[in-house]
């Protein structure tokens, strides 16, 4: 992928533009609700193999507020993440991006 950059500074203002921004060749989508209300360790299964992955996860319903938790790759068709209190049953959203 080649970027090219171009910087123009004129009266102390400065234009900015890089192309391209991002390609997304052959990447597919995951998405589930996780939470069963008990378990504090939740592993997905996505089957997108790959472990060159990238995840969100938020709240399933309003105001769909965006999820920091701990997560690790555990291979290439699992993701695994770790809550300090469970998630109620379909309480949030994971989308899988690989």
């Amino acid at each position: 992928m080649s970027e090219t950059i171009a910087v123009t500074v004129q009266e102390q203002r400065v234009a900015l533009t890089v192309a391209p921004v991002i390609e997304l060749v052959g990447s597919d989508k995951f998405y589930a609700n996780i939470g069963n209300g008990s378990s504090t360790t939740i592993a997905v299964t996505h089957s997108l193999n790959t472990s060159d992955i990238v995840w969100k996860i938020r709240q399933a319903s309003t105001p769909y507020a965006e999820i920091i938790t701990d997560a690790e790759v555990t291979d290439a068709n699992t993701l695994t993440m770790k809550f300090a209190v469970a998630p109620a049953t379909n309480e949030l959203r994971v989308t899988i991006i690989g």
